[in-house]
Formats: structure tokens, sequence, C-alpha cells
């Protein structure tokens, strides 16, 4: 997912600037940035997971092979669970606080970035889902021969050979339903981030079209399921 998938959102901002200290021509300010939003419910598609009967996700499941009743060869697992959901992406939050001292044409900035988004809430749209018509295999199934009965493995806590009646039905237990259907597998968790940064730069002032340069740099480290990561930046800006 790039960005936010083209949901709708409310949001709402706060920003501010303090001048904390002040001397001939240096100074030094506090500024602080805060912005929510709330995305709404969209639909998209994506891959969800299996379950068991008794809740407890199949580790992976999205990534097994199923076979059709009476089917002959398998296909992937993920071919029956991509499915159109509906995706509420819920809160995010963006702040800055940093500190900045100006001296003349030089400017120091120090301070810090919180991000946090809600978890996703994620559910199967409609009633499009071929139920009783798939069966998951065994994971040591190879592929090499047609499926038989016995390639077929329990969506519980036992794996046993499966009986086709002769009417042509799955026996009880075997067959893939929509209770089977993991929408966890498919959100994305909640997530916060914490970054601290620092930059320097200088802006001449005086000429007839004002130029800044600035380095930086930042280190990025993960509350809950975030990315740690180093960063260096540079800035440029001119003024006409």
């Amino acid at each position: 997912m790039v960005g936010n998938g083209s949901h709708w959102a409310i949001g709402g901002g706060l920003d501010f600037s303090v001048k904390l200290w002040e001397k001939n021509d240096q100074n030094i300010k506090l500024t602080g940035v805060a912005n929510y939003r709330y995305m709404f419910e969209d639909t998209e598609k994506r891959t969800l997971g299996l379950k068991k009967d008794d809740g407890t996700p199949v580790n992976w499941g999205q990534y097994r092979l199923a076979g059709a009743l009476h089917g002959t060869y398998a296909i992937p697992t993920a071919n029956i669970l991509t499915k159109n959901v509906e995706v509420e992406p819920g809160s995010q939050v963006d702040a800055v606080l940093y500190f900045t001292y100006n001296n003349g044409g030089w400017t120091i900035d120090l301070g810090y970035n919180f991000f946090w988004k809600e978890r996703e809430d994620v559910k199967l749209k409609g009633t499009d889902f071929e139920s009783a018509t798939y069966a998951i295999l065994k994971t040591d199934y190879t592929g090499a021969a047609a499926i038989a009965d016995g390639d077929f493995a329990l969506l519980g806590s036992a794996v046993t050979d499966v009986n086709v009646a002769a009417a042509g039905t799955w026996d009880t237990g075997y067959q893939l339903n929509r209770s089977h259907v993991d929408t966890a597998a498919a959100e994305t968790p909640s997530m916060d981030t914490h970054k601290i940064f620092a930059g320097v730069g200088y802006n001449w002032k005086e000429w007839e079209y004002p130029l800044m340069l600035g380095i930086g740099g930042a280190y990025e480290f993960a509350g809950n399921d975030g990315i740690e990561n180093w960063q260096v930046y540079g800035k440029i800006g001119m003024k006409f």
C-alpha cells in the first residue's frame, strides 16, 4: 500500500511557535506542529488468511495449497482468499516538536517527531465466497500426482485422511467455508515510531536573491511494529 489507499478522511491540526530567548541577533524558538486525521472505510482487494474451526489462525494459511471437490490439481489458497474487503484505517497522528537556535545567518535545529496509526479493521465484503467447494491440502502434498482423498487436511488440530462420500460431498470438518476466513491476517497492525533529528543551515539573507543551505540527520526507532532507520538529508532554498 502506497500512501493511504485513496481513503477519505477528516482531521485537524495545531501549530505554534514561541520565542524563548533573544539577545542581539541571536534567539531560541520552540515550534510545535500536530496533525490528526480519521480515515473512513472503503473497498480494497486484499489476500486474507485462514483460521480453524476454533478460531485459531492457520500460520501462513494463505500460502497453502487447496483442492476442489473432485478436482484433479491443486491451486494456491491465495486465489480463493483474495477478495474485496471493507477496510477502515481509523486514526493517525503526526506531531513534531523542535528547538531552533538562530545566530545571524546560522540556524541549528533539534527536535522530536512522533507518528502513530490505529490498527485497521478489515471485513469481508458481501457474500462472495466459494463455501464447501475447496479443502486445504496437507503440507506434505507434492503435486506430483493427481489429488487423492488422503491428501486433504482438517482445519482443526487433527490432520487425518478425508473420505469423499459417494454422493460427492465433503466429510464434515474438511470443507473450507466463509467461517474459516481470517480477516485479521490482512489488517495492518497499530504502529508508532519516534524520531530524533538535528540539522544546521546557513542563510545568505543579504543577497538580492537570498539562498539557504542546510544539512541534517535523524534516527527513527520503532515503538510498535515500525521500521528502525537512520537518515541523512540536505536542504536548499532560494527566495525571489
